[in-house]
């Protein structure tokens, strides 16, 4: 969903739409045929969780982004001023708020549903109307953007190499150049690039 032309939260909901109204249908309970009963069964189902990249998960959910000033996790009451203090970390959202302040958002005008995207972090999505679905609830925390392009971008690039605990200096022998062999050495899955 990344790029210039991205679909907006309105155009989301649009393609949302068909199977968020499948997955209300399936919560209540449809007859099918099982394999091995004489009679149609009752077969319920539920969207446990939302299992996508982070982008894409926050842009569903209708909640801020990881860029967003006020807001930048999803599961975190903090903002950019308190991101590095452990004060940031000690309360989390509600997933109830954000749900009352989605809906909030559904009909409201532009200026409005800005307001409560600043104030709140979110603005209305389709899912929001399946029962029992609470944003936070059913996101999972990506590991690709929480641990590769977030912890470990840290570690390699402000703390190994940009605190020069790599050091180039010693040639072939030097710590950055071992650490480079030690890398190259891995015999990476082909569909890692």
């Amino acid at each position: 969903m990344s790029g210039p032309k991205e679909p907006n939260i309105v155009q989301i909901n649009h393609c949302l739409e068909p199977s968020t109204r499948e997955l209300m249908e399936l919560k209540n309970g449809v007859k099918m045929d099982v394999y091995g009963e004489e009679e149609l069964a009752d077969v319920f189902a539920d969207n446990e969780a939302l299992t996508c990249d982070m982008p894409a998960s926050h842009k569903c959910n209708g909640t801020a982004g990881h860029s967003h000033d006020f807001h930048p996790c999803a599961f975190c009451d903090v903002d950019i001023i308190k991101i590095n203090t452990p004060k940031g970390y000690n309360n989390y959202k509600n997933n109830y708020h954000m749900l009352h302040q989605s809906f909030y958002s559904k009909d409201a005008t532009p200026a409005r549903q800005e307001a409560i995207m600043r104030d709140h972090g979110v603005r209305f999505s389709i899912l929001n109307v399946i029962s029992g679905w609470l944003p936070l609830r059913k996101s999972a925390l990506d590991f690709m953007h929480c641990i590769f392009l977030g912890i470990i971008s840290h570690l390699f690039m402000c703390m190994l190499f940009g605190g020069y605990m790599l050091s180039g200096m010693g040639g072939v022998n030097s710590p950055k150049r071992r650490f480079e062999d030690i890398i190259n050495a891995v015999r990476w899955p082909s569909h890692v690039t």
